[in-house]
């Protein structure tokens, strides 16, 4: 999504203005809609599970944009996992588990892991989803094993959203065939994260589905912050925001967006 038309058209030849204009439109991202369901969700109140039955609740909700969290397993497969550490179960214990202990885990006994090949099985058989990507470690190498399933599925790439934590890897990513992508910031440095007129340089000349910042960082920064990036013309989201009060405090701020655990 470009926010200046580029300028000094006149000496452009009329071919070259056509395919100009079509690589520009290729390159404009999708709408998201203003409410990403974080780690699939809450299941029975419990946060954080990445599991199927917190997929399916909030999709039973209404949930139709949803975050789920990637890492690798000890042998090098692409799961559904925020971490390795004991909160859902006392079978992980800080370090990744091998493929097979993973699908052997039931989280607190009685919720189902997911590795991603099951994921992209329950998205092509929801096709009004789009998935949000926050990958804990690998991330170019686990989109690029994202983009590598996803061709057994009739257009799901174009429903993977991918996260980017760093701006060089923008490109890598693009190259990879995703159209929208969301620059999340709680990875960045503290000075890029609050540099908000760079963040806005950076969205004008890269077009983006979203940019998203970590709510402590919007609350010391200010309404100026908030002013400076939506000058992108680029949806803003913050993360993560449970309580409606403070969502339609940050929604009348000019923010865009919210991750939230709750799909309604």
């Amino acid at each position: 999504m470009l926010r200046h038309p580029l300028t000094c058209l006149a000496a452009i030849p009329l071919s070259l203005l056509f395919s100009l204009g079509i690589l520009l439109a290729s390159l404009e991202a999708d709408p998201v809609p203003p409410l990403i369901i974080h780690a699939a969700g809450r299941v029975d109140g419990i946060s954080g599970t990445n599991s199927l039955e917190a997929l399916e609740e909030t999709y039973a909700a209404g949930g139709r944009a949803i975050e789920i969290d990637f890492d690798w397993t000890s042998d090098g497969e692409l799961v559904c996992i925020h971490d390795f550490t004991d909160r859902f179960t006392p079978l992980l214990h800080g370090e990744p588990c091998t493929l097979e202990e993973f699908l052997n885990i039931r989280y607190l006994n009685r919720y189902t892991p997911m590795t991603a090949r099951d994921l992209l099985d329950w998205l092509s058989r929801h096709t009004d989803v789009i998935l949000i990507t926050d990958f804990k470690s690998g991330n170019v190498d686990g989109l690029e094993t994202l983009a590598w399933m996803a061709q057994d599925y009739p257009n799901l790439q174009s429903r993977i959203y991918p996260q980017i934590y760093h701006q060089e890897e923008y490109w890598p990513v693009r190259g990879l065939g995703y159209r929208n992508i969301i620059y999340t910031l709680y990875a960045e440095h503290y000075d890029i994260r609050r540099d908000a007129a760079g963040i806005t340089a950076f969205a004008q000349s890269h077009p983006l589905a979203a940019v998203t910042v970590p709510m402590a960082i919007v609350d010391q920064q200010g309404q100026s912050y908030v002013d400076t990036i939506n000058e992108a013309d680029i949806p803003l989201y913050i993360h993560t925001v449970n309580g409606i009060q403070d969502i339609r405090k940050y929604q009348a701020m000019g923010i865009y967006g919210v991750y939230t655990d709750y799909p309604r």
